[in-house]
């Protein structure tokens, strides 16, 4: 799992290695490092080291005038669900959704967390909040197989309208047959649904594409010795996802 500092990439002074939230400090107790704890201090990081770099720069990208803010608020939320404030990290996601509001990252964050603390039904408001924002984004873009690829990645990580999440997924990889994110989205999918042998034959076109990638090679011993879907409790929105959606 990448520190933080994976997500300052662009124009950043880099972040001491000991201000790292993953990594404990000197004379630190690393059991009584919290999961929201870490999630806190990677909100605070990103806001000191990333959000400075775009005050007052007209050429700012993007990315740093509405991504990282969104970005602050997503760590914030998610330690919040670990902490067990629920109603302040749905107020935190909505200040997320404010910023980007087809980001569909977010449920992919946030919705297996709260399914996992017994809030089941703001998982749900989250997930059909950001999904129907998405769809109506893929629908205004059909050629794109981006758009397509992230509402179904959503779909299979919330394990949430998984019939929809198929055909996103077929959507997909028809417009870009050898997308290798985009096989392993579809493979994704299939696991959710419960068809692992669709699942492992998607990977195996993935590992002919592309078989030196050592998360392709993980996902394909996960298919194999896991019955079901997991989410662990520390997601890729500490460390910025390792395969880009």
């Amino acid at each position: 799992m990448l520190p933080p500092r994976a997500l300052l990439a662009i124009g950043k002074p880099p972040v001491p290695e000991s201000e790292d939230p993953l990594e404990e400090q000197p004379g630190e107790d690393p059991a009584a490092r919290s999961d929201a704890d870490r999630y806190f201090r990677a909100a605070d990081l990103t806001a000191r080291w990333l959000l400075p770099l775009a005050a007052g720069r007209l050429d700012a990208p993007i990315n740093l005038l509405l991504g990282e803010p969104a970005m602050v608020h997503k760590l914030r939320a998610r330690g919040l669900i670990e902490k067990g404030d629920v109603g302040a990290a749905m107020k935190e996601a909505d200040l997320a959704l404010a910023a980007v509001p087809a980001d569909t990252q977010l449920p992919v964050e946030l919705v297996p967390a709260l399914d996992r603390h017994g809030h089941k039904a703001e998982a749900d408001a989250l997930f059909a909040k950001v999904m129907s924002v998405a769809e109506a984004s893929a629908a205004r873009h059909p050629h794109s197989a981006l758009l397509h690829n992230s509402v179904a990645w959503m779909c299979a990580k919330c394990d949430r309208d998984l019939d929809k999440g198929l055909n996103h997924a077929e959507q997909a990889t028809k417009l870009a047959p050898d997308a290798v994110g985009y096989l392993d989205t579809l493979a994704e999918v299939h696991f959710h649904r419960g068809e692992r042998q669709a699942a492992i034959d998607s990977m195996k076109h993935c590992l002919e594409l592309d078989p030196h990638f050592e998360y392709l090679q993980r996902q394909m011993k996960r298919l194999h010795h896991h019955r079901k879907p997991y989410n662990t409790p520390q997601t890729a929105l500490i460390s910025c996802a390792s395969q880009p959606r």
